[in-house]
Order: C-alpha cells, then sequence, then structure tokens
C-alpha cells in the first residue's frame, strides 16, 4: 500500500509542478504584481476561480517571492544548461546502464551530438581525463 501510495503522490507532484509553472506564467502574462486586479480576472481555462484566487495569493507572498529569487539568482549562477531532462545522473546511469560520464554527455550535447557550448566541451575532456587517470 505504501509503495502504491508513494507513486501517486510522485505522479501528483510531477503534475502540480507542472501546473504550477503554466499558472505563473498565466499570473505574470497578464498583469502579475503590477496588475493583480487584471491577473485575477483572466482565470486560466480548467481551473476555478477559487483556485485561481488562492493561487494568485500564493504568488503574492513574501515565501514565494524569496524562494524564486533564489531559484532565479541560482540559475544565473549556472555555468551551463543540462539537456538531459528531468532524470538524475544517478537514474540516467540506472536505466541506461551508462557511467556517470556518459550521463555527463547526454545531459550537455545537442541532438545532433555536437556539445552546446565549448565550456561543456572542455569540462567533459577534463572528466574524461580524470576518469581515465583513474582506470
Amino acid at each position: 500500500m505504501k509503495q502504491l501510495m508513494d507513486g501517486l503522490n510522485a505522479v501528483y507532484m510531477k503534475r502540480y509542478r507542472s501546473r504550477k509553472a503554466k499558472a505563473k506564467e498565466e499570473f505574470l502574462a497578464n498583469g502579475g504584481e503590477t496588475d493583480v486586479a487584471r491577473a485575477r480576472a483572466n482565470i486560466p481555462k480548467g481551473m476555478s476561480e477559487e483556485n485561481w484566487n488562492k493561487t494568485v495569493d500564493y504568488f503574492l507572498t513574501k515565501e514565494h517571492k524569496d524562494r524564486s529569487c533564489a531559484n532565479t539568482s541560482n540559475r544565473q549562477k549556472q555555468l551551463y544548461t543540462n539537456r538531459g531532462g528531468l532524470s538524475t545522473y544517478s537514474s540516467f546511469c540506472f536505466k541506461k546502464d551508462k557511467t556517470r560520464l556518459e550521463a555527463f554527455k547526454n545531459g550537455h550535447t545537442l541532438k545532433d551530438g555536437r556539445f552546446a557550448s565549448e565550456l561543456e566541451e572542455q569540462k567533459y575532456e577534463e572528466l574524461q581525463a580524470e576518469f581515465e587517470s583513474q582506470s
């Protein structure tokens, strides 16, 4: 029973995260903090007015604003974007029976196999040399 509940909770949280992001896009596209009345008036399709108002109230809380600022700051510190999707390196390695180096390459290359930036390619080469020296 616990596994079933954990599985359902994981699905719920994934959908909630995606839905919250879409709601935030709607909020910002319709005035955001500068025009809260307009944002409240533009209820997203498929959401009740009550839930939309609760969502807008949440976006206006100090807690949400602080977390949003911290997330923005953290994204700006990243040297490059991981293109590996939602899977962690560990999950990718386990599911595909790959090394962590292969996971890094998967997460930092474009669909045609080229690295997305010189910095990512340099980092891969550094990691590759380090792995080879440990063998």
